[in-house]
């Protein structure tokens, strides 16, 4: 089962999103808290969800359930440049070392 952010730049700043965005100092806060809920209403199913955007940053207090998978997406990213090579992708394998538990990539790529 996937949940996962819309997909634009966009998270919710009403009250309480706001003060659990303050207190996990990250806008996925909200979103990993309700993905969390989601696995606990369905702990034998693995929950999927994406880390994009404003989501990429993991939540300070919140870790993912162990049936909650985390894909960071490489969307933001130079696609025409290896990752470990390009300083514009720093943030990125920040976030790799650090970030949520689950170590999965989910390459996202467009043509125009």
């Amino acid at each position: 089962m996937s949940v996962s952010q819309n997909d634009n730049p966009f998270y919710c700043s009403c009250d309480r999103c706001s003060a659990v965005i303050k207190e996990e100092n990250a806008p996925s806060g909200p979103l990993i808290r309700f993905i969390n809920a989601v696995a606990d209403t369905f702990p034998d199913k693995e929950i999927s969800t994406l880390a994009y955007q404003f989501s990429r940053k993991a939540p300070a207090i919140t870790k993912p359930r162990k049936n909650v998978q985390v894909m960071l997406c490489t969307i933001e990213l130079n696609r025409s440049k290896a990752i470990a090579e390009d300083p514009g992708s720093a943030s990125f394998v920040k976030d790799i070392k650090t970030g949520p538990l689950s170590r999965i990539i989910f390459s996202c790529g467009t043509t125009l």
